[in-house]
């Protein structure tokens, strides 16, 4: 492995400084129970989330990229309210939940490059399909539903760079898309698209069977792009130490 960074122990650039202006985190004692998180206009808010979730988060990786650390990274649960200014990014959120975590939990974490399976995205022979997209707002809403058949997912993306849809395909279809996707596009910008594809059912054991109807690779393929297995690096955020109570609010 690679190490690309030391660990977040001090603020080394302008970005890590970020604070929220309010900001409460604590132990969510009412068990098992649906998990929510949103970064949006400004606010991040948790509900019933372990903690490798809210390190992912702050990252923007998946909690499977967050290794190491305590055992109650998974089975604890957190609720975590944060408020910045409205016009706050959504990279400026994430750099802000980084903050915060470092000054309630005392977490220091660092990222290593790991060459594992993966997807890369690319685009295909006759070239992609999408729009370019121009924000007229930066906090404006990258990806949501659209309108569609009722038998699919249907979800359109606007302002959206195509590291942020790598990052973003394994949570819309984790049934499909069940390795990380790393962007080799080389497509600078932000696009505006839609994708509609069928979900994957269940077995009877649990497995997850391919349904007719069209997939989330054809939808993918539908905008000149592709999905190819390959093993590359991908980055891996590893716990160093990090306390299990939070300081008081």
């Amino acid at each position: 492995m690679m190490r690309l960074c030391v660990a977040l122990a001090v603020c080394s650039a302008p970005l890590f400084c970020q604070s929220f202006e309010v900001a409460e985190i604590k132990i969510n004692k009412a068990g098992p129970g649906p998990t929510s998180a949103k970064l949006i206009n400004g606010q991040a808010r948790v509900v019933n989330a372990p903690m490798r979730l809210l390190i992912g988060a702050a990252f923007n990786v998946t909690p499977d990229a967050v290794s190491g650390g305590p055992g109650w990274l998974d089975s604890d649960r957190f609720d975590l309210a944060a408020k910045s200014t409205p016009d706050a990014t959504e990279d400026q959120l994430r750099a802000m939940l980084k903050t915060l975590l470092m000054e309630r939990v005392k977490l220091k974490a660092h990222v290593e490059e790991k060459m594992t399976s993966a997807y890369a995205l690319t685009v295909a022979k006759g070239g992609h399909k999408m729009k370019e997209s121009t924000p007229t707002n930066p906090t404006d809403q990258k990806c949501g539903p659209a309108d569609g058949p009722p038998d699919q997912v249907h979800i359109k993306c606007a302002h959206l760079a195509m590291s942020d849809l790598a990052k973003t395909l394994p949570s819309m279809a984790p049934r499909y898309i069940t390795m990380p996707v790393v962007d080799k596009t080389d497509l600078k910008g932000l696009w505006e698209f839609q994708l509609d594809w069928t979900p994957m059912g269940l077995s009877n054991d649990g497995t997850p069977v391919e349904t007719l109807g069209g997939s989330m690779f054809e939808a993918v393929a539908k905008l000149g792009l592709k999905l190819e297995r390959a093993k590359l690096p991908v980055p891996i955020v590893v716990v160093d130490s990090i306390e299990r109570v939070p300081v008081e609010n």
